[in-house]
């Protein structure tokens, strides 16, 4: 397995993500992530334009919510 820091604008969610409803829900997260940050890293997989995240889409959402996001 190949950690990677990856800027938050070169991710997009995955039609195949895990969370086939569309929830966008996550208002649950941002405390965790304001007080920790992301601590259970996003599945993502390479493609021609960047990245597609394959599990972790409400934390990638969230992050990408919060003001100021660290620059990787």
């Amino acid at each position: 397995m190949k950690l990677t820091h990856i800027p938050l604008e070169n991710l997009k969610i995955s039609p195949l993500n895990v969370r086939k409803n569309g929830v966008v829900d996550g208002d649950d997260l941002v405390p965790s992530i304001k007080a920790h940050g992301v601590i259970q890293p996003l599945l993502v997989r390479q493609n021609c334009d960047g990245y597609d995240v394959i599990a972790g889409q409400r934390r990638l959402r969230r992050s990408k919510n919060l003001t100021p996001f660290p620059a990787w």
